[in-house]
């Protein structure tokens, strides 16, 4: 996707990846390979998506120190999540593991709704669901780099499986004035 200046719209790169907050839902960053070959990270306070363009301010930082610092606060998308396992979280009760978790399926994609602020994985190879399901991203409550897993609560394919992205996002986040289910 294309990026460019909010002022003047001069193109500045185009997105290389997204930086996700993996159990909190949010975007962090995004990685920007810039026009002029140098990689760049534009924080998320400092762009908005408007007819499918990316409009951001100036470089919130840039160079590899920058994108470092911004990989301590959250995980690259197209990198680390996707093919990461989704599994149901193994402790008890009591906080003990007794096993290694029911297999969901794995994430296939990463998806951002603007409108929202919220990033929803796609889950594809799913045992439930008829094999694929919508996952706001707010949902999961561990993640395991080493392991490649994403850790979810017990009975999420009941509790938080959805059809579509926005129903997702909306079964853990409801809009203004409605009530919970």
């Amino acid at each position: 996707m294309e990026v460019r200046r909010h002022d003047s719209e001069e193109p500045m790169g185009r997105v290389e990846d997204v930086v996700v907050h993996p159990t909190e839902g949010r975007v962090v960053a995004l990685l920007i390979a810039g026009n002029d070959g140098r990689r760049r990270v534009i924080d998320v306070d400092d762009f908005l998506v408007r007819d499918g363009v990316i409009l951001a301010r100036p470089y919130s930082a840039a160079g590899g120190k920058a994108v470092r610092e911004v990989l301590l606060r959250g995980v690259r998308a197209a990198r680390r999540l996707l093919g990461m396992s989704v599994v149901t979280d193994p402790r008890n009760a009591l906080g003990y593991i007794r096993d290694r978790g029911k297999y969901l399926g794995s994430v296939r994609d990463v998806l951002f709704l603007p409108r929202r602020r919220a990033v929803v994985y796609y889950v594809g190879d799913a045992p439930v669901q008829h094999g694929r399901f919508y996952l706001a991203g707010s949902v999961p409550c561990a993640y395991s780099r080493s392991e490649e897993r994403i850790e979810v609560p017990r009975r999420t394919e009941k509790r938080f499986a959805a059809a579509s992205p926005l129903e997702a996002v909306e079964l853990v986040e409801p809009r203004p004035g409605e009530n919970l289910p």
